[in-house]
Formats: structure tokens, sequence, C-alpha cells
């Protein structure tokens, strides 16, 4: 009889002590998922206030990610140097004119190097996919060899490419004409080299300087519909909190402002490319949540 007390006893205290386990983890779920549910609604509500013009992906938005697309991919149209039924402008405005054709020919030496580097790449191929030797260790070393020649040369055309860009907004900025800086024709190439000049500074790991063009190029009208502009500002929030991590200067607080930069113009992107709600969105507000409620500093 004792023996059955002990046992009955004991199936009880193991009872107990399961469902007291149960409330303790179901208390800590519910504990936990409060700053979840949270964060999410503040991470909502912080990226409609930053972007309050919402834009679906079917319909006119479709045709508006596609036009994106292909201003921030098309690169070998060269820009007219005089709009169609109009003559070259006399007297003082000559001088802008010819800014404007020297920041046109800068761009076509700008278009010359892309043809330059695709040829260079082309022989490098051609070298790995004709290499013939017998003795695997001098093919590894010659494979070798053959990336090095990739990365050196496409950091000099990376190089290349910032500098021409470079030289055709300078050129643009010493136009002192308005009229002409309201030309479509200038509009458009200076937008094309914002773009393409902060490309290639990212390309380089020079995000302080690309973040400073694709603000600017963000000043521009009915350019913020375009899903590459956040995604590359993302891009530069995400080298800049990578460096600032390394800065024990620098406080928790502008950390996580970057953080949230990041995901923010991230957010965006994913939206203007796939629309919301998505599972696009939904997969990018779940890895969002999770980095958000993790420090800054890792």
């Amino acid at each position: 009889m004792n023996s059955r007390f002990s046992q009955s006893s004991g199936g009880l205290r193991r009872r107990v002590l399961i469902s007291g386990l149960t409330l303790a983890l179901a208390f800590v779920s519910s504990v936990a998922a409060a700053p979840v549910v949270q964060l999410q609604q503040d991470l909502l509500s912080n990226y409609l206030l930053w972007f309050a013009q919402l834009q679906s992906n079917t319909g006119e938005g479709q045709q508006r990610i596609e036009e994106a697309e292909r201003s921030w991919a098309m690169i070998d149209r060269v820009p007219p140097v005089v709009p169609e039924g109009q003559g070259i402008p006399g007297g003082d405005l000559r001088w802008n004119e010819a800014l404007y054709r020297r920041a046109v020919s800068e761009f076509e030496r700008a278009l010359q190097s892309i043809e330059d580097f695709r040829q260079q790449l082309q022989q490098i191929d051609t070298a790995r996919q004709t290499l013939r030797d017998p003795t695997w260790w001098k093919a590894l070393d010659e494979m070798a060899r053959l990336d090095r020649r990739q990365t050196a040369t496409t950091l000099e055309f990376h190089r290349q490419q910032t500098y021409w860009w470079s030289r055709t907004l300078a050129t643009l900025g010493r136009m002192d004409r308005p009229a002409l800086h309201s030309q479509s024709r200038v509009v458009d190439l200076r937008k094309r080299a914002l773009r393409l000049y902060a490309v290639n500074e990212i390309a380089l790991g020079y995000y302080a300087p690309a973040l400073r063009l694709l603000e600017e190029y963000a000043e521009f009208p009915e350019v913020e519909t375009e899903w590459p502009l956040h995604y590359y500002l993302s891009r530069c929030y995400g080298g800049e909190l990578r460096r600032a991590r390394q800065d024990r200067g620098i406080g928790e607080a502008e950390l996580r402002e970057l953080r949230r930069r990041r995901n923010l113009h991230f957010l965006r992107a994913v939206e203007l490319k796939f629309g919301r709600p998505s599972p696009e969105w939904d997969e990018t507000m779940r890895r969002t949540i999770l980095d958000e409620l993790g420090t800054p500093r890792r």
C-alpha cells in the first residue's frame, strides 16, 4: 500500500512539474512575442512615415518597374548634343553649349571604357577555356594568375568609370545658364552620370561618396519609385554601418539609426519590385524584425 501511494504521489509531482514548466514556457513565449509585435508595428509605422506615396506592382506600377530597371541598366545610348529642331545657340550661350558638348564627349569616353573592359574580360575567359597545360600544378598557377588579372582589370575599370563620370558631372556643373540646366538632354545626362558614378563607387567600397551621389539623384522628381535607387541606398547604409561598428567611439543610437535606414530602404526596394503584400515582402519583413531585435554591433 505504501508502495502504491509513493508511486501515485511521484506521478502527481511529475504532472505538477510538467504543468509548471508548460506555464513557464508559455509565459516566456508571450513575453518574448510582445517586443516582436511592438517592433513590427514600430517598423511599419516608421516605414510608412518615410515613404508616404506607396505604389503597387500591377498595371502602371509594373510599367514603372520596367522603366526603372532599364534606366539603371541602359548605359550605351549617347544623349543628343543638340535637341531636334534647334540650332546651336548664339551669343554667350555658346560657352555653355561647348561645356555640354564636352560633357557628352566625356560620357562617350566612359562608354568606350566599358567596351574595352568587356573585351578584356572576353580575352581572360578565352585564356581560361584554352588552357591546356598537362601538369596540373602549372594549370592551377595559370588559373590563379588569370583570376588576379581579372580582379586587377575590374578594379581599374571601376576607377576609370568614376573618373569619367566625375568629369562629366564637373563639366555640367560649370554651365551657368539655368535655361540649359533645365533642358531634358542636360537633366538626362546628369541623372545617368549620377547613377553610374554612384554604382561604381559602391563597387570600389566608397560608400560615403556614393551615398551623397544617390541623395543628390533622389532630389530629381519622380525617381523615388525606382527600386534600384533604394537598393543601392540600402547598400550604402550597410557599408557605413560596417565601418561604424569598428569605431568604438560611435554609440548604439547612431548604429541603430544606420541599421534602420539600411533596412527601411531595402524594404522599400522589395515593395517597389514585388509589391506589398507579397511573399518577398513578408519574408523580408520577418528577417528585418529579427535583425532589429539584436544589437547593432554585430
